[in-house]
C-alpha cells in the first residue's frame, strides 16, 4: 500500500505490536507516522517512541532505502522527527491508570483510544458502549492527560453516532469503521436490496 501512495499522502500504519524491527520497517517502507497497539505504562511507550527516532534521541537504525529515494521535502534524515507522527493506542486498564506518565513522554505526539479492547480491559458489560459511565471516565482520563501534555488524541468508532460524539468531546482525530467492516456493511446493503426487489415479484 505504501508503495502505491503518491509522496504527498500522509500514511499513518499500526504496527502489529510493540516491536521496535517492525516500527523502523514502517518507517524506512515510507510511513510518516507509526501507531502502537497495546501499551500498557510509559517505560514501554519511552521503549517505542526510542525506535522511531533517529540518536541521540533513540535507536532507529538508518536504512531508509525506499523512504529517502521518494523523500521530496528535503533532506529525510535532517527532517525525519520534523515528519514524524508517533501514537499508541489506550486500550488497556494498566494504560489508564499510568496514563499521565504515558502523555508526558517525550517525543509522543497521539493517544488514540481503542474503546472496544479498553471496554474488554475494564471488564464492562458491553463493548465500546459510549453511554457507559465507566468508559467516559476513561475518555475523559485520556483527554484530560493529553491537554495537559500538549498531546493529539483520536479514537475508533464504528457507529456514526458514537463518531458525532467522540468529535464533540474533544478527540483532534475520529477513526471511523474499517476496511474490512464497511465492506461487509456494503455487500450486507446489497443483499437487501436485492432481496427486496425478489421478494417484490
Amino acid at each position: 500500500l505504501l508503495q502505491a501512495l503518491p509522496d504527498e499522502t500522509i500514511a499513518l500504519v499500526r504496527i502489529p505490536w510493540n516491536d521496535p524491527a517492525a516500527a523502523m520497517k514502517a518507517l524506512d517502507a515510507g510511513a510518516d507516522g507509526v501507531i502502537c497497539p497495546m501499551v500498557n505504562n510509559a517505560t514501554e511507550v519511552h521503549s517505542f517512541v526510542e525506535a522511531c527516532q533517529y540518536p541521540p534521541n533513540g535507536v532507529r537504525s538508518f536504512g531508509p532505502i525506499r523512504r529517502q529515494f521518494l523523500n521530496k521535502r528535503g533532506d529525510y534524515f535532517a527532517q525525519a522527527r520534523e515528519n514524524l507522527l508517533t501514537a499508541v493506542m489506550i486500550e488497556t486498564s494498566q494504560a489508564l491508570e499510568d496514563i499521565d506518565a504515558i502523555a508526558a513522554t517525550e517525543g509522543l505526539d497521539l493517544l488514540f483510544v481503542g474503546p472496544f479492547d479498553l471496554s474488554v480491559s475494564l471488564q464492562r458489560p458491553e463493548r465500546a458502549n459510549f453511554k457507559d459511565p465507566v468508559l467516559l471516565d476513561a475518555l475523559q482520563k485520556v483527554l484530560e492527560a493529553a491537554k495537559k501534555h500538549g498531546k493529539y488524541t483520536a479514537i475508533f468508532t464504528v457507529q456514526e453516532a458514537d463518531a458525532k460524539f467522540a468529535a464533540e468531546l474533544g478527540f483532534n482525530m475520529v477513526s471511523f469503521s474499517s476496511d474490512i467492516g464497511l465492506y461487509a456493511q456494503t455487500i450486507k446493503s446489497v443483499v437487501h436490496q436485492l432481496q427486496d426487489i425478489i421478494s417484490a415479484k
